[in-house]
């Protein structure tokens, strides 16, 4: 009878001890909860200054991009996370990037451009000139390369346009100098993770220049 007791005794305790444990987890969770669901409407209703904090961009409205690039008519790109268009701003043709969402990735990959690569500086990758954040609007507005892509220009049909072993050498170092400053050089260290030839712009004096 004794050792019975002690196994309800023990069961009961168990089940106490468990239910203890199981009310902290879920006030901890919804501890957690809350604290995230905060913290993300503090980032989301942080104001336009503040999403580009120390950087020195140009801030341009939406129908100002739109002028320039007579109503996103002029299309010369497009990747994973917007649509590149040819555009005038002040006499000078620039690449305006139109992202195509607002939220999750698009506004990751815009807060990511602004933030950091609106502060890199180098000959070979591609200047960021300025930015729209504009209602549910996100662009940015970079340096207009003139002769396209590598990938245009190593693998275009006609084989007297195609570069020289030389050429390809020069390019090769053109890249690898801009990647080293991503990676050792500039202030916030970046990490690429998508170099390509698609990704890979060339000026009109044929420099590459990463973007």
């Amino acid at each position: 009878m004794g050792r019975k007791n002690v196994g309800t005794g023990m069961f009961i305790s168990s089940i106490a001890i468990f239910t203890v444990s199981l009310v902290i987890m879920a006030i901890t969770g919804v501890v957690i909860y809350r604290y995230r669901v905060w913290d993300y409407k503090k980032v989301s209703k942080s104001t336009n200054d503040g999403l580009i904090e120390d950087v020195t961009l140009r801030s341009y409205t939406y129908c100002e991009l739109e002028k320039a690039t007579k109503g996103f008519t002029n299309q010369v790109g497009n990747g994973a996370f917007g649509t590149v268009f040819k555009g005038v701003i002040s006499g000078r043709v620039v690449a305006i990037k139109k992202l195509k969402e607002v939220v999750d990735e698009g506004e990751q990959e815009f807060r990511n451009e602004t933030n950091v690569i609106g502060r890199t500086h180098h000959k070979n990758l591609v200047k960021l000139l300025g930015y729209c954040h504009d209602g549910t609007n996100r662009l940015l507005v970079y340096e207009y390369m003139t002769n396209g892509s590598l990938a245009h220009f190593l693998f275009k049909s006609d084989d007297d346009g195609r570069p020289t072993w030389e050429a390809r050498v020069g390019i090769a170092l053109n890249v690898a100098q801009g990647i080293l400053y991503l990676h050792e050089e500039c202030e916030t260290q970046i990490i690429h993770c998508d170099i390509k030839p698609e990704n890979i712009l060339m000026s009109e004096q044929k420099t590459c220049k990463a973007c």
